[in-house]
C-alpha cells in the first residue's frame, strides 16, 4: 500500500531525477550521438542539453501552476473528457517507455551476467523487484534512491577517472564537420533522453517538500547539468577508447568500455559485471517510477480497491509482451519515433492546455483547490 506522507525533500527529488535521467542515456546516448552526428555528436550533447535546461524551466514552471493532482486539476479545468485523453496518451508513453527498459535492460544483463538465464526469468525478476517498490510509494523510493545513489555513483566515477586516462583523444577531432541537419536532429535526440523531466508534473504539486522555490529550481537544473556532465563523459570514453566506428555501430557501447577499462592490480576479472550490478540498482529505481505513475494516472479513472493488484496487472502485461519475439533494436526504432512525433511534443502540448484552460476559468472567477469537490 502507498504511504499516507508521500512527501519528498528537494535533495532527494534531484537525487531520483538524475538516476531517471541517466539510468538508461549512460547505455544509449553515446551510440544515438556517434551514429548521427560524427565526433560532432559531442556538440549535439552539449546543445540537447541546454534545450534540456530550457525544458526543464517550462515544467517547474508549469508544475508550479498545478493545485493539487494533477490530473485532478486536469478535469476541473480542461473538463474530464479532455483529461481522459490525456491520461491515456501518459499511460501509453509509460507502458512504451517501460517496454523499451525491460527489453533492453534484460538483453543487456542475458549477454553479459546470466547468459545461461533464461531471459523470460531476468524480465519477471526485475518486474517483480521493481512492482515491490513501486507499491511503497514515492517516498519510500526517495529514500531507496538516497541509498543508492553514491553505491552507483562512486563506481560509475572511478571508472570515468580510469578510462579518461586511456582514451585516445585524437578520435574525438576535427569537430564541427557534421552538417547542421544532423546536427540538429541529434540534438533533438539528446534532448528526448531528459524525457524523465516531464515527471515533474506528477511529483511537484503533491510530493514535494513545502521549501523555497528557489531551492526546487535550483535543485532540478543541478540534476539537468549533472546528467548532461556524466553524458558527455561517457561519450568521450566510448569516442576515445573506440573511435566513431565502433562508438556508432553499436546500441550499447558503453558496455564495451566497460570491459576495456582495466581496475589495477588486475585483483578483479569482470569489472564489467560488477558495473553492471551496481547499475542494476539505478534502473530498478526507473522501473518502479514507471510502474508507481502508471498506478497513480490509472487511479484518477478507476476506483480500485487493491492498489498492489493494479501494479500486479501491469506487471503481467510487461510479462506477456516479452513472449513477443522482437529485438531490442526494432523496439528501440519504434520507440524513438515514438517519442519524436508524439511524446515530446505532447509533454509540452497537455501541460499548456491544462495550464490555458485554467486561466480562462480563473478568469471566469472559478477558484481551485485540493478538494475534489470543488
Amino acid at each position: 500500500m502507498f504511504s499516507n506522507n508521500e512527501t519528498i525533500s528537494n535533495t532527494q527529488l534531484k537525487k531520483m531525477l538524475i538516476f531517471d535521467m541517466i539510468s538508461i542515456s549512460i547505455m544509449i546516448l553515446p551510440g544515438i550521438a556517434a551514429a548521427g552526428a560524427g565526433k560532432d555528436g559531442l556538440i549535439a550533447i552539449i546543445l540537447g542539453s541546454l534545450l534540456a535546461v530550457v525544458y526543464s524551466f517550462f515544467f517547474l514552471y508549469a508544475s508550479g501552476k498545478i493545485k493539487g493532482e494533477y490530473i485532478e486539476f486536469s478535469k476541473k479545468t480542461a473538463g474530464k473528457f479532455l483529461t481522459y485523453i490525456f491520461g491515456i496518451l501518459y499511460m501509453i508513453k509509460l507502458l512504451f517507455s517501460c517496454w523499451f527498459t525491460l527489453s533492453l535492460f534484460s538483453e543487456i544483463i542475458n549477454n553479459t551476467l546470466l547468459p545461461d538465464t533464461n531471459i523470460k526469468i531476468i524480465i519477471f525478476s526485475l518486474i517483480f523487484v521493481s512492482i515491490y517498490a513501486a507499491s511503497k510509494g514515492i517516498e519510500v523510493r526517495s529514500r531507496i534512491t538516497e541509498v543508492f545513489f553514491f553505491i552507483v555513483m562512486i563506481p560509475l566515477i572511478i571508472l570515468f577517472i580510469l578510462g579518461l586516462k586511456r582514451v585516445e583523444f585524437t578520435n574525438l577531432f576535427p569537430l564541427f564537420t557534421a552538417n547542421s541537419g544532423d546536427m540538429i536532429n541529434t540534438s533533438y535526440f539528446v534532448l528526448l533522453t531528459y524525457s524523465a523531466v516531464e515527471m515533474l508534473m506528477f511529483t511537484i504539486p503533491v510530493h514535494t517538500a513545502p521549501e523555497d522555490k528557489e531551492k526546487r529550481f535550483g535543485s532540478v537544473i543541478k540534476a539537468v547539468i549533472a546528467a548532461a556532465v556524466m553524458n558527455l563523459i561517457v561519450f568521450i570514453l566510448v569516442l576515445g577508447l573506440l573511435g566513431l566506428t565502433g562508438a556508432s555501430q553499436q546500441l550499447t557501447s558503453s558496455i564495451t568500455i566497460m570491459q576495456l577499462i582495466q581496475i589495477p592490480g588486475g585483483f578483479v576479472q569482470r569489472q564489467d559485471a560488477i558495473m553492471l550490478t551496481v547499475w542494476m540498482l539505478s534502473i530498478f529505481t526507473v522501473l518502479s517510477a514507471y510502474f508507481y505513475y502508471l498506478f497513480k494516472i490509472t487511479s484518477n479513472f478507476i476506483r480500485i480497491k487493491n492498489k498492489n493488484g493494479m501494479l500486479i496487472i501491469f506487471g503481467i502485461l510487461f510479462f506477456l509482451l516479452s513472449f513477443i519475439k522482437i529485438p531490442v533494436e526494432t523496439i528501440f526504432h519504434y520507440f524513438g519515433k515514438y517519442m519524436t512525433y508524439i511524446g515530446l511534443p505532447q509533454s509540452i502540448c497537455i501541460p499548456l492546455i491544462i495550464i490555458i484552460a485554467s486561466k480562462i476559468k480563473s478568469g471566469k472567477g472559478v477558484t481551485y483547490g485540493k478538494s475534489s469537490g470543488k
